[in-house]
């Protein structure tokens, strides 16, 4: 099993340290590092982290990372390993033989592998969560703001913006 480390950075300082790595400055004033209100770049232990390393990393997607809102509450979190490659992609690509979108034949082996939970949406990178579908109907989903879940049967089910499902062709 993969360690993971966690960062954790208030919003303000991501953005910062991402324009400092890039030489920009958006003229936005930097957070205090003491205070009630401070900044913070840590692990979950409260080991310090430089802005610098912490954004170098989440761009390598070696790391995950925590942003907390100013209630200290986490508001977002990133992967650390987000995409299906290797033998995670070839479990998900076993699970249909073709797209799993309703009516669709396009092979397995020319679809996508992606996150039914998107992983925007807290969604895991684990063959649970994973799905094919061709290409056309990955960006369909995500444009027609469609719900694709696994049912309790294996079924993949694509469901409307109102919660109706999508039924399969006669």
């Amino acid at each position: 099993m993969q360690t993971v480390l966690n960062i954790v950075i208030d919003a303000e300082s991501a953005v910062h340290g991402l324009e400092q790595l890039l030489g920009i400055s958006s003229m936005a004033p930097v957070r205090s590092p003491f205070g009630p209100d401070r900044a913070f770049c840590q692990t979950f232990d409260g080991d310090p982290i430089a802005l610098r390393d912490a954004v170098l990393a989440g761009l390598a997607g070696k790391i995950r990372i925590v942003v907390r809102g100013k209630d200290g509450l986490p508001v977002a979190m990133s992967s650390a390993q987000r995409l299906f490659t290797g033998a995670i992609r070839d479990a998900v690509l076993m699970t249909a033989t073709h797209c799993t979108s309703d009516g669709c034949i396009v092979p397995a082996t020319k679809c996508q592998t992606d996150h039914l939970v998107p992983a925007s949406q807290g969604g895991e990178t684990c063959v649970c969560n994973g799905g094919l579908a061709c290409g056309h109907h990955n960006r369909w989903r995500y444009l027609a703001k469609v719900k694709v879940r696994r049912l309790a049967d294996g079924i993949i089910a694509t469901f409307r913006p109102d919660g109706s499902r999508i039924a399969p062709p006669m």
